[in-house]
């Protein structure tokens, strides 16, 4: 078998920000077993009630952002489970709301950035962009962008 010499100069630590963004395991960078079993079990209109109070969310930003009928929205009672699909977009939210709080620090601000028009989207607002995973996995890249300073 042959063997590598390995150059001493360089090392395996990784020091750049991006690098702690991407292996830090925030919440809303690492995906866990459970989080899988929580989007397998569904959660209750209850629980997505509570996130997108903290939010600010009406029934219509809600309906936007789940691709469900708002008179279905409407329909809903406390106990009842959202399905899979429904339910992953509903912890994609959560894990947003998470990060962005950690970048913004607090609630209120996070949730005035969400309606704010903002340059790297056209002018659109972060709220606009949260129809789809490419939109989230987009925002949490400008919060990260954010984080560390870079123009965003």
């Amino acid at each position: 078998m042959k063997t590598y010499k390995l150059n001493q100069e360089y090392t395996t630590k990784v020091e750049e920000p991006m690098a702690a963004y991407f292996s830090s395991g925030g919440s809303y960078t690492t995906i866990q077993p459970s989080i899988i079993q929580t989007i397998r079990n569904g959660v209750s209109m209850a629980s997505m009630s509570l996130l997108t109070s903290k939010m600010l969310l009406s029934l219509v930003d809600l309906s936007n952002i789940l691709h469900v009928s708002l008179r279905t929205l409407q329909r809903y009672k406390a106990d009842h489970i959202l399905d899979s699909d429904t339910t992953a977009k509903v912890v994609q939210l959560k894990m947003l709301n998470e990060h962005g709080i950690e970048v913004f620090g607090d609630q209120l601000i996070w949730n005035n950035w969400l309606r704010e028009p903002i340059q790297m989207l056209g002018g659109s607002t972060p709220l606009e962009y949260m129809d789809t995973p490419f939109g989230f996995q987009l925002l949490h890249q400008i919060l990260g962008r954010i984080e560390y300073g870079v123009h965003a």
